[in-house]
This record gives structure tokens, C-alpha cells and sequence, in this order.
């Protein structure tokens, strides 16, 4: 028996930016799922492993704000790394001493 899950009108088609740009709509039930230029489901999904679930978990937990850039529906966010990047060269500006 085939098992069809009908994903169609999930949502608008949201781009992040993680190793690589991905092209995703974030279904209310099902997570996220990986669309082609068509907005087909992609036969290449990102695995466990990805560096997109790191983007998207942050993306999630910081209120799944979007921008619109151009024509395409960006997230925006920023994962713990760029974080704590700024605010070490946030540091050490204060504590740069003025010549």
C-alpha cells in the first residue's frame, strides 16, 4: 500500500541560507520540505546531518521572521555562531583602545 501525503498550499516558498542557499516551504504539520524552481517536493532532502537544520531551528526559535527580497521570501535570523561572532567583535571594539 502507497501512503500519499498531500502537501500542496503549505505555505509560501521560503529561502535560507545555510552552506548553501535552500528553497523550502515549512508545512504547519510536516516541518519543512525542500522544493525545486517549480515548487515541486525535492528528491533531495537535506539529512539529519545537514547545516540547514541548524539555520532552520534558529530561524524557528527566533519567531520564523520572513523579508521579502525582491521576488523571494527570505528568513531571517541569525544562528548561535553569528551570534556570539558579533558580539565577541562587539568586545572587543568597546575594549580597542582609541588612538
Amino acid at each position: 500500500m502507497t501512503t500519499i501525503i498531500h502537501t500542496l498550499h503549505s505555505g509560501p516558498v521560503l529561502h535560507l541560507q545555510a552552506a548553501k542557499p535552500f528553497r523550502f516551504e515549512d508545512h504547519r504539520y510536516l516541518g519543512p520540505i525542500i522544493v525545486d524552481r517549480h515548487g515541486e517536493p525535492s528528491s533531495d532532502q537535506p539529512d539529519e546531518l545537514s547545516t540547514f537544520w541548524t539555520h532552520y531551528e534558529a530561524w524557528c526559535r527566533q519567531g520564523k521572521k520572513t523579508q521579502l527580497i525582491g521576488d523571494q521570501r527570505w528568513c531571517v535570523y541569525q544562528t548561535d555562531m553569528q551570534r556570539a561572532r558579533e558580539a565577541h567583535a562587539a568586545r572587543r571594539k568597546a575594549t580597542t583602545p582609541v588612538a
